[in-house]
């Protein structure tokens, strides 16, 4: 599984933005087809599960990445991009879950 892994840290949306999508260019040049997205500061996980739901929807819609699944809400059977990603990478089903603090962004 070709995943990129990145922890980072919450600050303000304006530089948020632009680390999220540094991060999106860098692991597209270099092949990833999975990342994930981790937050250090977890007191700020209100602000930034709003502000990374909103900015990645806007990327989905503008064809930049395919989907987005945050991390405890991977094994729901309800949601389609969940039963996709499973079936593209079954080994997600083992991982520890870190909750609403983590995202999976599929390129």
């Amino acid at each position: 599984m070709n995943i990129g892994v990145h922890k980072i840290e919450y600050k303000d949306s304006r530089e948020f933005s632009t680390e999220l999508e540094f991060i999106i260019a860098c692991d597209r040049v270099s092949g990833k087809e999975l990342i994930n997205i981790s937050l250090i500061n977890t007191e700020k996980i209100t602000s930034f599960k709003n502000f990374i739901t909103r900015h990645l929807k806007s990327m989905k819609r503008d064809g930049i990445i395919k989907l987005f699944v945050f991390e405890n809400e991977i094994n729901n059977s309800e949601k389609t991009e969940c039963i996709y990603l499973l079936n593209k990478f079954p080994s997600l089903a083992e991982t520890d879950s870190e909750g609403e603090n983590s995202v999976y962004i599929m390129l």
